[in-house]
């Protein structure tokens, strides 16, 4: 037999038992693939919408920021030579002060304004926990870098004033009272300054470890304010702290880091000076012939010919200001000699390209420290005002804000290399990612469910 055509006739065979195909068959399969292609794409849809929701779930349910940093080697105190930005999801130093600091810098904790300092003896990072701050609000570090010093609000004897540039709090509050931070025990002391109408937002200076200055525009009514150098506090003993009004009530002028005020006589080139630098006793104020300054500044200054001073101090025969530079923000350091009569005939720029300054006090009676900017960047400066001479001490990362405190018998103690703090994810997006990949998985295993159960 030929096995091709047995092949053959059974092919044949197969052939006529084969059933033509029926058309309303085609048009129902076509159907059912219609509807499985629209069933995957609206499980495809709930599986995206789930996921979208899981994502926006985490970035609103935001855990409280408690990311310790690990402390460095013990050392004896001393200042980062770098200094480097926290992130906002650090710890605070709400169940374990942070001990001994070397600077205090404003920033932001999560969305909210708040100010993190450095570890003197570890270089640990965290945020400080100041129970009734005042919000963006000057705060300052003794010289030991044991004491911090930050506005309150309180009560007020009549209505708090509107004006939101005299009175930062608004919504009905005013500053009225000063609280002291211990940074190694954690604890706070609280005291009230009642006023009318409330106090202003005004830089704090410590004189010592025991005594600080401010001056503040003091709220008369609400319509107008007046300037007071007032108020001295003690702190540091057990009883509440004690407060005296100085003999310059209702001067005007500025108060200087290093505890002097400069009081300005005519418009803003004479000056005259009141308080010996680092003087102990509040009370005893010295005056000092009034300093009369150029109304032209160096050729060499960008900004033009007509001087504006921000800042004025004298140590011995000398004059160092701070110009306002406005709107160029290039405000240099100048030194001057002061001849008998009291004028400065020439002023000097101190350092290369040194700008941007903002004093941040005096190391002792001829050394004026100062954050600002050369050519390579934010420093922290020592000037010299005798020898006109700048030392860069430090270089910081993060730059530097005008409310920067740092501690300055820490600063004198010498430097330290300084550690970087953790850099964290930011727990929305870390929330929304885990949240989004679990329920991605879990749609997955749902879809492959059903195709099984289908099949």
């Amino acid at each position: 037999m030929d096995p091709m055509s047995d092949l053959g006739t059974a092919l044949r065979e197969l052939a006529g038992r084969q059933q033509p195909i029926d058309g309303s068959d085609a048009a129902d399969l076509w159907s059912r693939g219609k509807q499985r292609v629209r069933r995957r794409r609206a499980i495809g849809a709930a599986v995206a919408a789930i996921v979208v929701a899981a994502v926006g779930l985490g970035a609103v349910l935001v855990p409280e920021p408690a990311v310790v940093m690990p402390a460095g080697e013990v050392h004896k105190p001393a200042y980062p030579e770098r200094i480097y930005p926290a992130s906002r999801w650090l710890a605070t130093t709400k169940d374990h002060p942070l001990g001994q600091v070397a600077v205090v810098i404003p920033s932001y904790r999560g969305n909210k304004s708040s100010v993190y300092a450095i570890s003197a003896t570890t270089g640990e990072y965290r945020y400080l926990d100041l129970p009734g701050w005042v919000e963006g609000s000057h705060v300052s570090l003794a010289p030991d870098g044991k004491h911090l010093a930050y506005w309150t609000t309180g009560r007020t004897t009549q209505a708090p004033y509107p004006d939101p540039i005299l009175n930062p709090v608004g919504k009905g509050e005013a500053i009225a009272g000063v609280a002291i931070y211990d940074t190694v025990t954690g604890k706070v002391q609280r005291t009230p300054l009642p006023t009318p109408h409330g106090m202003s937002d005004e830089p704090v200076y410590w004189v010592n470890n025991a005594t600080m200055w401010f001056g503040d525009w003091r709220l008369q009514n609400r319509h107008s304010a007046k300037m007071v150098r007032s108020l001295s506090i003690s702190v540091g003993r057990p009883e509440p702290l004690q407060i005296r009004d100085s003999a310059l009530a209702g001067t005007s002028g500025n108060l200087n880091s290093n505890g002097t005020f400069s009081l300005s006589e005519d418009g803003q080139q004479t000056w005259e000076q009141v308080a010996a630098p680092g003087s102990i006793d509040p009370g005893f104020f010295e005056a000092r012939p009034a300093v009369r300054l150029p109304v032209r500044l160096p050729e060499k200054h960008a900004d033009g010919p007509v001087a504006t001073y921000d800042y004025v101090a004298t140590a011995g025969t000398r004059v160092v200001v701070v110009v306002d530079s406005t709107p160029s923000m290039s405000s240099p350091v100048l030194v001057g000699d002061i001849d008998k009569n009291g004028a400065v005939k020439t002023l000097d720029f101190v350092g290369d390209r040194f700008q941007e300054a903002d004093v941040v006090g005096w190391r002792d009676a001829s050394t004026l420290l100062a954050y600002g900017r050369d050519r390579h960047g934010a420093i922290l400066a020592a000037v010299d005002v005798p020898t006109r001479k700048l030392t860069v001490l430090t270089r910081s990362i993060s730059g530097w804000s005008p409310d920067m405190s740092p501690a300055r018998d820490v600063l004198a103690q010498g430097l330290v290399t300084g550690l970087r703090p953790p850099e964290p994810m930011d727990p929305r997006l870390r929330n929304g990612l885990i949240a989004g990949g679990g329920l991605v998985l879990a749609g997955a295993v749902l879809v492959l469910v059903r195709r099984r159960r289908r099949a």
